[in-house]
């Protein structure tokens, strides 16, 4: 289409000095002709078939990183969470690629028919303009790898100010937020932003200077190629129509080298996330090769385990810890802070402990498939949050819905008492009870929203039961159908509790308790 330009403005102009009307006309028409199917096609293309396939990559990247991230061990880790931080806000560098290698493609064939077209006329003018082009690129490429350098070194800034986004986002932290001092919340985001503007002011100058001297020399070449031009067609050499095509052929290859030539740059630094996402990929594949998948949990022990916060304060230290159907319902005590929740942790994979082995089956929870281990636990944490999604969904894990499905989350919601009060919700167990996305007919307490939980791990029906706190905010007639429910499971599933209620105790087969960060069985 760039070369047609060009070539019909000479076309137009030589029909003009002929003072030749119909020829005029005519060329006008097939110009514009052109001009209309040419940004039908661009149109069909941006606004139907790139928006589905940028649209697929995206999803295809977003659930791959998701994936890994819920499978890599130590996710917690500061660097390993910078790569999955980098990840999803660079996700859309797949199509940032494509896109680029579109604008390579489509300025080399501009490229080619015009300096077929100057070749014909003066071919010197190319060169002239192409030297120019690769100054400016040069400037171009070292500003782009400053910008890079800039991005990586904000990724923990940036990370702070998502956080702060989140706090008043997420309705969890609403309460804690509106009725705190405010002044800590926004302290805390101007210096994530006065840390970003930092680390970007320490290279502006660089940055200025680069960007104006590309700026400046590309405007410099469109005044010198003028000037040439100009003189040649004042002394006969072209016509005005060939230095009007010639000229407006000089800026289209400027326009098109410049594109070129800034691709290399920008796909360079594309590269260079890619690289990023492609090591957080590869944390993923690391963490998957050779591992081992589990039929079934059969056992599990913390073996001579110490953890170490931040390679200071000992959370746990030397401790056994033995998990197993036949052992019946094992529950753990202890104060607060003490370590329970880090005991959780360590067993789920989610923190890796300083020294000792957890084992799941004899084996190395190292070596183990996360995924496939997840996918045969049921869990209720102390701190647990319902998803916006419907009671269904939220139970099954899936949007699918059949019958079985059906029967199997109502027995679930009648084992924990909810099923009555579901049931006058126009919805039933379709209702949302989140209002994050719309207004719901359904309201749940923290308790209620509690046995939602115990229904979800009752509806998975995993190898292992962990119940963490899992009655802290309900009253004493659930507590004790709490006690039969894990009666029910006694010794066809493996039952670890924590918790301070007495009664749920008096059914426990084995108690272990922590004091002064070491776990020992209470006999």
């Amino acid at each position: 289409m760039k070369i047609l330009n060009v070539y019909f403005i000479k076309l137009i102009v030589d029909s003009i000095e002929k003072i030749d009307a119909k020829s005029f006309t005519f060329l006008i028409g097939v110009f514009i002709s052109i001009i209309i199917i040419v940004n039908i096609l661009n149109s069909i293309i941006s606004a139907i078939i790139l928006p589905k396939v940028n649209n697929k990559i995206e999803f295809g990247l977003k659930k791959k990183i998701y994936n890994i991230y819920f499978n890599i061990d130590d996710a917690y880790e500061p660097y390993k969470y910078d790569l999955y931080f980098f990840s999803l806000k660079n996700m859309g560098v797949l199509p940032d690629v494509t896109g680029q290698i579109g604008i390579m493609l489509n300025s080399i064939f501009s490229i080619s028919g015009l300096l077929y077209i100057f070749s014909l006329y003066d071919f010197s003018m190319v060169i002239f303009v192409f030297v120019g082009v690769m100054i400016s690129f040069m400037a171009v490429v070292i500003k782009n790898k400053i910008s890079y350098n800039i991005t990586v070194k904000n990724i923990p800034n940036d990370r702070k100010i998502d956080y702060i986004n989140r706090l008043f986002y997420v309705p969890d932290y609403s309460k804690e937020v509106r009725t705190a001092n405010g002044d800590i919340f926004f302290s805390y985001l101007k210096r994530a932003y006065d840390n970003l503007i930092y680390v970007y002011l320490k290279k502006a100058k660089e940055i200025a200077l680069l960007e104006f001297f590309s700026k400046a020399l590309t405007s410099l070449i469109i005044v010198a190629v003028l000037f040439l031009l100009g003189f040649k067609v004042i002394n006969g050499v072209f016509t005005f129509s060939a230095f009007t095509m010639l000229f407006t052929g000089a800026q289209q290859i400027l326009s098109d080298l410049n594109n070129l030539f800034s691709s290399f740059p920008q796909i360079y630094s594309l590269s260079l996330k890619m690289g990023k996402i492609r090591e957080f990929i590869e944390l993923g594949n690391k963490n998957n090769f050779t591992k081992h998948d589990l039929s079934k949990i059969k056992e599990i022990e913390l073996k001579s385990i110490s953890y170490t916060y931040d390679g200071k304060k000992n959370i746990l230290k030397n401790s056994n810890l033995e998990l197993n159907a036949k052992d019946g319902i094992v529950a753990l005590i202890g104060g607060n802070g003490s370590g329970k929740s880090t005991a959780i942790n360590l067993i789920l994979g989610i923190l890796k402990p300083s020294s000792g082995k957890v084992l799941v089956n004899g084996i190395n929870i190292e070596n183990i498939n996360l995924n496939i281990y997840y996918d045969k636990i049921s869990i209720v944490f102390q701190e647990f949050y319902v998803f916006s999604f419907s009671i269904y969904e939220i139970l099954s894990g899936t949007s699918i819905i059949n019958d079985q499905n059906e029967n199997r989350a109502i027995e679930a919601l009648k084992k924990v008492g909810l099923y009555e009060k579901i049931m006058q919700f126009e919805r039933g167990i379709h209702t949302i009870i989140s209002e994050e996305f719309e207004k719901q007919d359904g309201g749940f307490s923290r308790g209620e929203m509690q046995k939602l939980s115990l229904a979800r791990a009752i509806y998975k029906d995993g190898d292992i039961f962990i119940l963490d706190e899992v009655d802290s905010f309900s009253d004493e007639l659930y507590k004790s159908k709490l006690s039969e429910i894990i009666k029910e499971l006694r010794y066809k599933k493996i039952i670890f509790i924590v918790t301070h209620n007495r009664e749920i105790l008096s059914i426990a087969d084995k108690i272990y308790q922590i004091n002064e960060s070491e776990i020992f069985l209470n006999n």
